[in-house]
Parts: C-alpha cells; sequence; structure tokens
C-alpha cells in the first residue's frame, strides 16, 4: 500500500539521502529504508485520517533519522541506526506506535 489510504501495496524503497532531508507524500511507499548517509529529517505528508508508514534506519553509522511533522517543527520520533518505527495519523497528528531494533 501507499502511505495514502485505500492505495495498493508498492513495495519497500530504499533511499540513500545522501545527507539530505527526505520529504514523504501520499504517493510514497509504505516501508521506508532510508541511509541518510548523516543525521537527517524526515517530513511526513500532511495528516490525514488512515496515514501510515514504516521507516527504517539502514544508515552504516550511528546516523539518527528525525521524523518531524510537514510543518518541519514537531518532532515525532528519532529513529536510530538499525531501528523501525511504524507511524500513524488519526487526522490531527501523527504518532509512533513504537520503535524496534533491526
Amino acid at each position: 500500500m501507499t502511505i495514502g489510504t485505500g492505495g495498493k501495496y508498492r513495495g519497500v524503497k530504499a533511499v540513500s539521502a545522501g545527507a539530505a532531508e527526505q520529504t514523504l507524500t501520499v504517493n510514497s511507499e509504505w516501508h521506508q529504508r532510508i541511509d541518510g548517509e548523516g543525521a537527517i529529517d524526515v517530513l511526513l505528508p500532511a495528516e490525514a485520517v488512515g496515514l501510515s508508514v514504516f521507516i527504517t534506519n539502514t544508515a552504516n553509522g550511528a546516523e539518527a533519522l528525525t521524523v518531524k511533522d510537514d510543518s518541519d517543527t514537531n518532532t515525532i520520533v528519532v529513529i536510530d541506526q538499525n531501528e523501525s518505527a511504524l507511524l500513524h495519523c488519526n487526522g490531527t497528528t501523527w504518532e509512533a506506535s513504537g520503535v524496534t531494533e533491526s
């Protein structure tokens, strides 16, 4: 499935961000495997009911992914190297339901 509700499964997207901020949309793949090549921010889509995304930090070093809402002001979760987080939106707020080590 895509991040957006009702989309079909689109698989996993591996991203080598090159130390650049990553912005997700409702059309992004549901599972994001991100190697930021440095600590980076990941911006979520605008809040809407039923959105969810699974993010894995595949960095080869101690590089954190700071996941924020679309305004780039509110940090939802920090995902360290070899950790993953499931995020979901209730329509007004993004929340992390857990962070797991890979």
